[in-house]
């Protein structure tokens, strides 16, 4: 419960303020974790963009892209052959297409479908460990799995205090 709490201010307090207060912490963290400047701030704007059409917390989807793509390469492809900012497997893409397109190498349609793909498994596993677990492509909380929710729950907390430190100053 209190992990959604936290994660509902965060949301909130995003909410209120001007697109480019909302967008700036999210390019201070991505330039922090090595992409450039340019890079950081046009992937934030897709960011935040996506988040609030989906309604999830934006620290959330900016810690998922910092763990699965920490220099934003849109064309980034994995041993498993996930593709883009989120690192979606083309296969599990097709009940998303119509909503968000077919180009996983497009910024704004690779997160739309992963974004739809962590909430479904949102939807199916309740929690957001679970959820971000099934995004990683685990069946169930082993050593190696536990550590990606972790790790991306970490880079969601630092995300989210800029957004309130930002949110304080402005």
């Amino acid at each position: 419960m209190k992990e959604f709490l936290v994660i509902a201010a965060v949301a909130l307090t995003t909410t209120f303020l001007p697109t480019q207060a909302r967008t700036e912490p999210i390019a201070e963290y991505l330039m922090r974790r090595g992409a450039t400047e340019r890079r950081a701030h046009q992937v934030a704007k897709h960011i935040h963009a996506e988040a609030a059409r989906h309604r999830i917390d934006p620290a959330l989807v900016a810690a998922i892209v910092t763990v699965e793509n920490p220099l934003l390469r849109p064309t980034a492809r994995s041993r498993a052959g996930a593709l883009g900012l989120m690192q979606v497997i083309p296969k599990y893409t097709k009940p998303y297409q119509r909503r968000c397109g077919r180009a996983l190498t497009d910024d704004r349609t690779n997160l739309c479908i992963g974004i739809q793909i962590y909430q479904k498994n949102l939807e199916v596993r309740k929690t957001v460990v679970g959820a971000l677990l099934g995004y990683n492509g685990c069946r169930s909380r082993t050593a190696k799995c536990g550590r990606y929710a972790t790790i991306v729950l970490r880079h969601r907390a630092a995300v989210a205090q800029l957004i309130t430190d930002t949110a304080g100053t402005g």
